[in-house]
């Protein structure tokens, strides 16, 4: 069996979401140049040394040290391709393009890098989560970790220069880092902080800014709906697990109605694509989903600005529910919002 038909039937096998690929080729080599026979290739990140392993594609190199495959593509703005070998040797480069030859991964010892993470100032939720903590290179995405309770993490990269990525339900904190040779690093502790509709909880919610709308008036205000409970849905079409988002507030706005305490729903959606509510239903047609909630376009962002929500080119920020009580106050967000919406389904 070749290399890239024993890849294509191990991505089968662990579901990967391959709709984009890369085809690589190249050799594995050790720190003198010799060629480094039975080493993994893949393009997934590299996990932290007390997460255990994880069932991954990949494909060996052969006893020249060379490896070609077509390969599933990450969805992260840049991909790195990763070689290791037993014994806490490896290496990596970041692909210049869909299609890369002539690569050459160098193995060298793994260092342990540790960092803890600190979202004391985050407003405590009632669903159970952990903080993300990433090790991106050039872009690409080097190692990660999300290990349930966890608030400390310790990767195993080889020498070179990264940025230190720590995300959960607040902003994200970066921090550069050198990693050298033989030299174990400690970068402390990354705190995060708040996003500011995290910081509005008990708050008078900040008024939107609509350039087009159905369902609601262009000159709709949150006042509008004083006396009401209601839901705000920040939201980019493009990503495939916000539609997921999107068909469960359908359906719980539809069985919502027979409720004696029913609560509104507004979609405020967000994209450099979709400037009018015809924009978006052109977007939606394409994956045969049509919007039958109230919706607003956000005015170049001010909405999600007002709200510390980032857009972006690819929509930094995700998904956020905010849930605003009678009064007009923000009294839930993210996966509290969840919540209240799975005690009332």
């Amino acid at each position: 069996m070749s290399h890239r038909t024993g890849l294509a039937l191990a991505l089968a096998a662990v579901g990967c979401a391959n709709y984009m690929k890369v085809e690589v080729e190249g050799r594995v080599v050790d720190e003198a140049g010799n060629p480094v026979a039975r080493a993994e290739v893949t393009t997934t990140p590299w996990l932290p040394v007390d997460f255990g392993r994880r069932e991954r594609a990949f494909v060996r190199t052969d006893e020249e040290g060379r490896f070609s495959a077509t390969l599933a593509r990450s969805t992260g703005p840049e991909q790195a391709l990763f070689a290791s070998v037993p014994g806490g040797r490896g290496g990596f480069v970041v692909l210049p393009g869909e299609r890369a030859s002539g690569l050459t991964i160098v193995l060298r010892p793994l260092t342990p890098v540790r960092a803890r993470v600190d979202d004391s100032k985050i407003p405590l939720s009632p669903i159970t989560y952990s903080p993300h903590v990433m090790a991106v290179a050039n872009g690409a995405l080097i190692a990660t970790s999300r290990e349930l309770g966890s608030r400390e993490v310790t990767f195993l990269l080889p020498p070179g220069s990264y940025e230190m990525h720590a995300r959960g339900m607040a902003r994200p904190h970066q921090a550069s880092f050198e990693v050298k040779a033989g030299e174990d690093l400690d970068l402390g502790t990354l705190t995060l902080e708040p996003w500011p509709y995290q910081e509005l909880q008990g708050r008078p919610a900040p008024e939107l800014h609509i350039a087009d709308a159905r369902g609601v008036p262009k000159e709709f205000k949150l006042s509008d709906w004083r006396g009401r409970r209601v839901i705000l849905f920040f939201w980019n079409h493009r990503m495939e697990s916000n539609r997921h988002f999107l068909r469960t507030l359908i359906e719980y706005h539809a069985k919502g109605k027979t409720r004696p305490d029913p609560c509104e729903i507004l979609v405020v959606h967000n994209s450099d694509d979709v400037l009018t509510v015809r924009d978006l239903d052109r977007a939606l047609g394409f994956k045969e989903l049509q919007l039958p909630l109230p919706v607003v376009i956000d005015d170049n962002e001010k909405s999600f600005n007002a709200y510390g929500l980032e857009r972006g080119p690819v929509f930094r920020s995700g998904p956020t529910l905010v849930l605003l009580d009678r009064e007009g106050n923000v009294s839930r967000w993210g996966l509290q919002v969840y919540e209240v919406m799975r005690q009332e389904w």
